[in-house]
């Protein structure tokens, strides 16, 4: 078995329809199930990576008394290298968990954006609507198709996110929303601290049950004659 296929072992995605070809269906779900093995394969390679630097640093920040001797010495220039990572211990794993939260709610878009396409809507979001709201309403209004409070509600919360770090490379958010992530995730994380893995865990997971939804509603709606 290939690396990939141990991976797949990893996670569970819900089953793909497949008795009748639909290409926006199998897109989602294929492209889902990459974005997760992606994540997978950038923890196992990346967090030690980071943690044995970081933990590089911190030995020889804490173990050098910094005199005018160690200033002029070779250590210093060790010392001035590993200085200049330490942006990669705060930014490499927020690239690597900010990168996923991106791809998903693209993933949601892209899947929206080619039903209205299907039925004929063309999709043009208001001020003060998402795309993912927009297409929604759009899509209820001419199928049987519906979308769970829970999945809408999910999906604002990330889009929040993903909008902060496009725009600034950070998840600093207003404390309305803030508080609204930190409903989602419960005890097990605190969005105001810092985007964790267990936000982009519950994001593949809210992705995954949304996918199975969509995929079911779809399947009826289409092969019901439309």
């Amino acid at each position: 078995m290939n690396p990939l296929d141990q991976l797949q072992l990893e996670f569970e995605t819900y089953t793909l329809y497949d008795d009748v070809c639909f290409p926006l269906l199998w897109d989602f779900h294929g492209k889902l199930r990459a974005t997760w093995k992606y994540w997978l394969l950038n923890r196992s390679y990346l967090e030690p990576l980071v943690r044995d630097a970081k933990n590089e640093w911190h030995e020889i920040l804490h173990s050098t008394d910094i005199d005018d001797d160690f200033i002029e010495s070779e250590e210093a220039k060790v010392y001035a290298d590993l200085q200049a990572d330490e942006y990669d211990f705060e930014f490499i794993p927020l690239l690597q968990k900010s990168i996923i939260i991106v791809t998903c709610l693209s993933l949601v878009e892209n899947l929206l954006r080619d039903t209205c396409q299907e039925i004929g809507k063309t999709l043009r979001p208001e001020d003060g609507h998402s795309t993912i709201s927009t297409a929604c309403s759009l899509i209820t209004a001419c199928t049987d198709i519906q979308f769970s409070t829970e999945h809408l509600e999910a999906f604002d919360c990330f889009s929040h996110l993903r909008s902060a770090f496009l725009h600034k490379l950070d998840h600093k958010i207003e404390d309305a929303n803030a508080a609204r992530v930190n409903k989602l995730t419960g005890p097990f994380a605190d969005i105001t601290k810092g985007l964790t893995p267990v936000h982009v865990d519950l994001c593949l997971r809210v992705l995954n049950d949304f996918g199975k939804s969509f995929q079911e509603q779809y399947v009826n709606w289409s092969m019901g004659g439309k």
